[in-house]
């Protein structure tokens, strides 16, 4: 008796992230909208990804949010000449963002994307089907 697998389908999928850096930006006073917070950040350099931090049941602002630039000197940049200036009604603080880690729900595992990558490879392989007899 010969026994073979009826399909085989292989799947690779690359999926670039381009390197960004995030600031977080805190004291944010409740009228600043995610523009404004834009604005204030353009002037050094380019701004990838920007955005206030909402409740999601009140969309009232949390008093935080974060802006992203591309290049790291621009970050600093940033971080450096905004912390303790004025925006809206309250002075603002600066920093670098970092991630929180992943909430644990039991055991199950979970894939882990770096902060700041440039790319990364994920492969998959599918085998679908059943053993036939020939």
């Amino acid at each position: 008796m010969n026994y073979m697998v009826k399909q085989t389908t292989a799947v690779v999928i690359t999926v670039a992230f381009t390197e960004q850096f995030h600031i977080f930006v805190g004291d944010l006073s409740s009228e600043i909208e995610t523009q404004q917070l834009r604005e204030a950040f353009a002037p050094f350099g380019e701004v990838s990804d920007c955005r206030v931090v909402r409740d999601p049941q009140t969309l009232k602002s949390k008093g935080y949010g974060f802006v992203s630039f591309i290049k790291k000197s621009e970050a600093e940049s940033a971080i450096t000449a905004m912390n303790g200036q004025w925006l809206g009604s309250r002075s603002i603080r600066t920093n670098w963002a970092t991630r929180k880690p992943p909430a644990s729900k039991g055991n199950q595992p979970f894939v882990q994307i770096p902060a700041q990558s440039s790319e990364v490879l994920l492969m998959a392989a599918v085998f679908s089907g059943s053993p036939v007899k020939c």
